[in-house]
């Protein structure tokens, strides 16, 4: 009843459109006795369903006025009124002329039109389908051997740019890899893998990780965990096997503890284990790792898996400090401030 309240107010309210900047005020009705019918705002707002809202609102004279009457009880929760309203629309002779063909040229109030919700709806519904149509065509030249298939990154655009999580994750392969007149470009790649993974895409997740994983482990992991999460299983496989990589890298090398040490603490792909991932960071700290000094300090400074101990944080801070960690050094600024 909502939408058909709405639907018929905005039909009423263009029939209120003619005459340029103004619209005639409402006829006050009267009663039998004479005597003035109570405001819609007062009769309909109290009684939406009662005779003398219907009454008030159906009563006959000026029929842009009384539309709108008709129309602002309906919209105020007045069934019956609606029902009328939407009578005598049904009863409109078929004839009628549109609004836009009725009025007098009128200057419009604003230079932006206003579209209504059902034009709205149907643009965004346009726009999917447009993007999946661009999409489809763009992955199918891919593996064209004609020189069509060169045309395929533009459609892959267009679709991207309508966020189509799809082609934006192919748009990232082809940027990925190279292909045609594009040439490789990682960042591109990275950039288009994380939008096709925010907008959806398990298989954009996975290669969002796989990008970075030589680079940051921590950071692939993240992104593979999402797509293992959403249920796609080789990332599942992938990502078990980078964990693997990451906790012999840390028992290896302590400085390579930081990213096992936010795994851990994360909980991405293993149990969330804030003892372990503090043990790791201060470990990555000990070999030399400015970021997880910072880690380790932070821990500290929150009382996270250990008593809160400024003095200790402010040690592992001052370190990551040195080894020219910023967030290690506003950390430290911050807790030397008075006060703190």
């Amino acid at each position: 009843m909502t939408v058909l309240r709405f639907q018929l107010l905005s039909l009423c309210l263009l029939l209120g459109a003619c005459g340029g900047a103004t619209v005639p005020a409402p006829e006050t009705p009267t009663s039998s006795t004479g005597s003035a019918v109570s405001a819609p705002q007062t009769v309909c707002s109290d009684q939406p369903e009662s005779d003398a809202c219907l009454s008030f609102a159906t009563a006959p004279g000026n029929g842009i006025a009384r539309a709108k009457r008709m129309a602002q009880a309906c919209n105020g929760g007045s069934v019956r009124v609606c029902n009328a309203l939407a009578q005598a629309l049904e009863r409109a002779p078929a004839s009628t002329p549109t609004p836009e063909r009725a009025c007098p040229p009128a200057k419009a109030a604003s230079e932006t039109p206003v579209r209504s919700p059902i034009t709205a709806v149907d643009d965004e519904a346009n726009e999917a389908d447009e993007a999946e149509r661009e999409a489809k065509l763009g992955a199918r030249l891919l593996d064209d051997p004609s020189p069509e298939r060169l045309s395929a990154p533009d459609h892959l655009f267009r679709a991207c740019k309508l966020s189509h999580a799809g082609a934006c994750n192919d748009l990232g392969w082809v940027y990925d890899h190279g292909f045609g007149t594009v040439s490789a470009d990682g960042d591109k790649a990275k950039e288009l893998f994380g939008k096709a993974c925010d907008l959806g895409s398990s298989l954009g997740c996975l290669n969002r990780g796989r990008v970075v994983k030589k680079s940051n482990t921590g950071d692939a992991a993240k992104f593979m965990h999402r797509a293992c999460s959403a249920g796609h299983s080789a990332a599942c496989e992938e990502l078990a096997g980078l964990l693997a990589d990451m906790k012999a890298s840390c028992e290896k090398s302590p400085v390579e503890c930081t990213n096992w040490g936010y795994v851990v603490e994360r909980g991405l792909g293993t149990t969330p284990d804030s003892n372990k991932a503090l043990a790791a960071y201060q470990r990555a700290c000990n070999g030399g790792s400015a970021q997880g000094c910072a880690n380790a300090g932070q821990f500290h400074a929150l009382g996270i898996a250990t008593k809160k101990n400024v003095t200790k944080a402010l040690m592992f801070f001052d370190r990551a400090c040195r080894g020219k960690n910023d967030f290690g050094c506003l950390r430290a600024k911050e807790l030397r401030a008075p006060g703190d």
